[in-house]
């Protein structure tokens, strides 16, 4: 099933006054009965070393389907050549259900060691708990439960090439649910997922050019009950002009199954 692109580039750039060293990013994206996925977030410079980043998120799965929205904040501050992130959510309840977490994450920058055509090149861990509620009398199990992830980060820029790579694991305080009314971003996929996440891979790579930039991405994810996991490969241009920048993108999700399905999506970017 085909995801048409859904035109809301535009839709939070009146939420915010112009600010010094700001990039303002929303992305959205639509398709069949209603569904719907918008994510805008503020990168704010707050100085050289600090940079805090609220951000939004709304899904909506069908016509019928309750609304979701999540809030969050991260801070990410780098006074050297180590970067200490923190980051908070929170999901209001529907339905019955609710979330919030909080984690943290440092990277530490080789930078130069290796080549002179070496730029960039970082590794690094963070941790991530998630406090996952579901109230009784809403036709779905009700849990309480705890979910810890583990994540590993690398990235390197060979120039002109800079690829990221991203693999975390969760651990959970009980056994999760096999269905329910659960509502988890799936990192690096444009849609919702409506299960508990075991692990996820994701490794993508990007090239500027003269006009524009070029990036490619692929991802795994298995879901806590599923037998397999479940691939997704991207590629995409980004077109940056005076201060504005937009990115089109198509993710190939599930195409080396019978279910694959195609969604385009499309974002942008203001820089105050």
């Amino acid at each position: 099933m085909t995801k048409k692109i859904f035109p809301l580039v535009l839709m939070f750039f009146i939420l915010f006054p112009a600010a010094l060293f700001a990039q303002l990013t929303v992305s959205g994206v639509t398709g069949d009965n209603g569904f719907v996925a918008v994510r805008g977030a503020l990168n704010y410079k707050v100085n050289e070393d600090l940079t805090v980043i609220p951000m939004y998120s709304y899904y909506k799965n069908t016509d019928d389907s309750p609304s979701v929205n999540r809030f969050g904040l991260r801070a990410e501050y780098q006074p050297g050549r180590i970067a200490w992130g923190a980051e908070a959510g929170f999901v209001p309840r529907k339905d019955g259900y609710m979330n919030y977490m909080f984690g943290g994450d440092a990277k530490y920058f080789f930078v130069g060691r290796t080549h002179e055509t070496v730029e960039m090149f970082y590794a690094g861990l963070g941790a991530q708990f998630t406090r996952h509620d579901q109230r009784p009398g809403f036709g779905f199990p009700d849990y309480s439960l705890g979910e810890t992830r583990a994540n590993l980060l690398a990235g390197i820029t060979v120039k002109p090439v800079t690829a990221q790579s991203v693999f975390s694991k969760g651990f959970f305080s009980d056994t999760p649910p096999p269905v329910g009314n659960i509502w988890i971003n799936a990192p690096f996929f444009v849609t919702i997922n409506n299960s508990f996440l075991d692990y996820f891979w994701n490794t993508s790579a990007s090239i500027p050019l003269d006009l524009l930039t070029l990036h490619a991405a692929y991802s795994l994810a298995k879901d806590y009950w599923a037998q397999q996991p479940y691939q997704s490969a991207a590629v995409g241009a980004t077109v940056k002009i005076m201060g504005v920048s937009v990115t089109g993108n198509v993710e190939f999700r599930g195409f080396d199954s019978n279910s694959s399905r195609t969604y385009f999506s499309l974002s942008g970017n203001l820089y105050y």
